[in-house]
């Protein structure tokens, strides 16, 4: 988007600059491992496959799925 935007906060409902404790600790794990900032869609990634793995903690059978004890 260009220089324009610097300095520009938006309304999603993540934004990397939240000032929690948890969420610089995040961010920085994040860009760390990555090498660029985390975003808007990177947060509904981790929260879906966070709702798969939590699923799969839950079903009985756990056959194939003993690794996330």
């Amino acid at each position: 988007m260009g220089d324009q935007m610097l300095g520009i906060n938006t309304s999603g409902s993540y934004s990397a600059a939240h000032g929690s404790a948890l969420n610089k600790a995040c961010v920085a794990a994040f860009e760390e491992a990555s090498g660029f900032r985390p975003d808007f869609d990177w947060v509904g990634a981790y929260d879906g496959l966070h709702l798969i793995h939590e699923a799969f903690k839950k079903d009985e059978r756990k056959r194939r799925w003993r690794h996330l004890d």
